[in-house]
């Protein structure tokens, strides 16, 4: 579901093209402290902030596998 709200938000298999890798570890970060808080869901989707972190994180392993994004942490 979180894959597929980020499609129709930024485009199909957009985040393949990479990013900064810290873009991503703040994103997992952000939710990880929303779902430590207490707060189980995504105000903007009605997702899980646990899966909207484990999306970030399994991107920056894919981005570490292929090489790709910027590893600015």
């Amino acid at each position: 579901m979180v894959m597929a709200f980020g499609a129709s938000k930024y485009g199909w298999d957009n985040w393949k093209k990479g990013m900064d890798h810290s873009r991503l570890l703040n994103a997992s970060l952000r939710h990880l402290y929303k779902y430590a808080d207490g707060i189980d869901l995504d105000d903007e989707s009605g997702l899980s902030h646990l899966a909207h972190a484990m999306c970030n994180v399994a991107f920056l392993i894919y981005y570490k596998d292929k090489g790709i994004g910027k590893d600015d942490r």
